[in-house]
């Protein structure tokens, strides 16, 4: 049976205190809810169970082995927090091999060799994901740190976002919502 706990966890940024030796219990066949007011440390806590981020004192423990970065990542934790999306009608991994595709197409246009683009896509991808789980880091302090204004990512970004790509993401995730809570009934 599945256990998350939470010990005496605290997390700051700063002067700000978020989370002030919060203890909870998770038991496997439970649905919880986590309330509070905007700016309460709803998605911080939820982050730092997946160990998306390493708390400032305290421990969370997945079966009695510690999560976060200097603990043990559980391959079994799935997540979606706050507002990410694909394209509505596709997976999650889909959605990864059509980006991985049009990389590789783009490059090609460009002369460069499918295979050197699609290794470059890998190691970008891996580097990103490995940055994600053990700097300690939120997903947008990563995208500022990368990203300089008038760079190549800004353009890319910007881009991205006139055409919307933010809201047909965040709509294809509830679709996919949708969807699993139909075949779950």
């Amino acid at each position: 049976m599945t256990t998350i706990e939470c010990k005496e966890v605290c997390m700051s940024f700063g002067d700000q205190i978020v989370l002030d030796h919060i203890s909870m219990r998770f038991e496997n066949g439970h649905i919880y809810g986590i309330t509070g007011r905007n700016g309460s440390g709803k998605t911080v806590l939820l982050k730092l169970i997946c160990g998306l981020m390493t708390p400032t004192s305290g421990m969370i423990l997945m079966n009695g082995k510690p999560v976060g970065a200097s603990g043990t990542m559980h391959a079994e934790i799935g997540a979606l927090i706050e507002r990410p999306g694909f394209l509505g009608q596709y997976s999650g991994y889909k959605n990864l091999y059509l980006l991985a595709k049009l990389t590789c197409d783009y490059a090609a246009q460009q002369g460069i060799d499918p295979k050197t683009a699609l290794t470059l896509f890998y190691q970008t991808m891996k580097g990103s994901a490995d940055m994600l789980l053990n700097s300690g880091k939120d997903p947008q302090a990563l995208m500022d740190m990368v990203t300089s204004k008038g760079g190549t990512t800004f353009a890319l970004l910007n881009v991205l976002k006139e055409q919307g790509f933010n809201e047909a993401m965040i709509s294809s995730f509830e679709a996919c919502t949708h969807r699993a809570e139909e075949l779950s009934i």
